[in-house]
């Protein structure tokens, strides 16, 4: 009956007990802020080479460090080795470039904040003592002994090691989630393209708008020379007004386009790449899953075939057995089922642990891809408003000139209309 059933899923369900996830000072924090600023150049020697480091301000709780582009890549690299059954938000590489320029250095402060938040919101890394160092210790000397004790951690090998929310890690193996992974390998793959083909649309586009922002502003420069000369001609006249209105409004309609310039760059083209690499992280994320259910698939297969063989040659002795099961050969060569389950105990724990591992990145993959879209969700709404919110502005502004020139010309029209009487 469909209590029986109930049951036996249940019993089908396989759970290991590992340890409990970390808690720190922010653990309980619901709503934890942390903002990237003050770029601050560091002088270099004969030995080394200047650097800049950035403020890593933590509120509510006012924790201020200084951190250098290559500890946020540490951070990156650290979580990604120790947290194995987490998707670790994307940091883009570094630019070697030397003496970067402001605009370089402020699309890196969006970028690290980017990332930081991200962990900040993450249900488990949050809460890793690794992260809590690294925005609270103030002092260099002390971070940097910290950066070593942790790079000498042992890094998870088996299910049991790994970390999680709950303390509980589902290592089953479920089908239907190996299908949806697949899906999961291909929405990546797919997204990840399309987004890489937006952004050099949004490329092309920045290009064109600048190429008519030069246009405009060089039609303003004359609508300029206009006013300032006729100023001396016809001082009081309606056609001043006229003049002066087209200036504001080619001034306005540069503002316009800068508007939207800002918005590819700052936005959506910033906010696409995040997204692209998002799901180049999936993808990356997938392929450890399928190359564990791949070991443990060829492994399995492999001993099964062994266990096969030994049981057709009936050569017990072979088997790994230990004394008590082999006073009971007699049972063993009549229930091959049975022998299938005794024999070779090593190499049968060794397949086993391959399949909690499969199992568990495969549970693991499906949950943080669940995640990942949830909080796609949010960036999606708040990006959308945020650009919304910005052009309108900027239409107001442009609508307002428009309607000035309007105005102007109907009155100019007038005043043309009663001369001609």
């Amino acid at each position: 009956d469909n209590k029986n059933i109930f049951v036996n899923h249940l019993l089908d369900q396989e759970f290991l007990q590992c340890r409990l996830s970390e808690r720190n000072g922010i653990s309980e924090e619901k709503n934890l802020v942390i903002k990237i600023s003050q770029p601050k150049v560091i002088e270099g020697n004969f030995f080394s080479k200047s650097y800049i480091t950035y403020l890593v301000e933590t509120n509510p709780f006012g924790f201020k460090v200084r951190r250098r582009f290559n500890d946020f890549i540490w951070l990156h690299d650290i979580l990604q080795q120790l947290y194995i059954n987490a998707i670790i938000p994307p940091l883009y590489k570094k630019n070697y470039i030397y003496g970067m320029k402001d605009a370089q250095v402020a699309k890196r402060i969006r970028t690290l904040e980017k990332f930081i938040t991200e962990i900040s919101v993450h249900p488990l890394i949050r809460n890793s003592q690794i992260f809590y160092d690294f925005i609270t210790m103030r002092d260099d000397k002390d971070f940097l002994r910290k950066k070593d004790e942790y790079n000498k951690i042992n890094f998870p090998k088996q299910a049991e090691d790994m970390k999680t929310i709950t303390g509980d890690i589902n290592i089953s193996v479920n089908y239907d989630k190996e299908q949806y992974a697949e899906k999961i390998k291909t929405i990546s793959e797919t997204n990840e393209n399309l987004m890489r083909k937006m952004i050099t649309e949004y490329k092309y586009l920045n290009v064109q708008l600048q190429n008519v922002i030069a246009k405009i502003k060089k039609i303003n420069t004359m609508w300029d020379e206009f006013y300032k000369k006729s100023n001396l001609n016809f001082e009081g006249e309606i056609i001043l007004g006229v003049y002066y209105s087209f200036n504001k409004f080619m001034d306005n309609w540069t503002q316009l386009y800068q508007t939207q310039i800002n918005l590819i760059n700052e936005k959506i083209r910033e906010y696409f790449r995040y997204i692209r690499n998002e799901y180049h992280s999936i993808k990356e994320y997938f392929s450890v899953y399928e190359t564990a259910k791949n070991s443990f698939k060829k492994s399995n297969l492999k001993l099964t075939e062994t266990k096969e063989r030994l049981f057709e040659e009936k050569k017990i002795d072979d088997w790994g057995l230990d004394k008590e099961d082999l006073e009971n050969k007699i049972l063993l060569f009549r229930d091959k089922e049975l022998s299938m389950e005794k024999m070779l105990p090593d190499e049968t724990r060794k397949v086993k642990d391959k399949k909690k591992m499969y199992g568990s990145y495969l549970n693991s993959l499906i949950n943080e891809y669940e995640h990942i879209i949830s909080l796609n969700r949010k960036r999606h709404k708040d990006n959308v408003e945020s650009f919304i919110k910005d052009m309108s502005n900027a239409a107001i502004n442009f609508h307002v000139s428009l309607n000035e020139i309007y105005g102007y010309i109907d009155t100019l029209k007038e005043d043309l209309f009663v001369n001609e009487k």
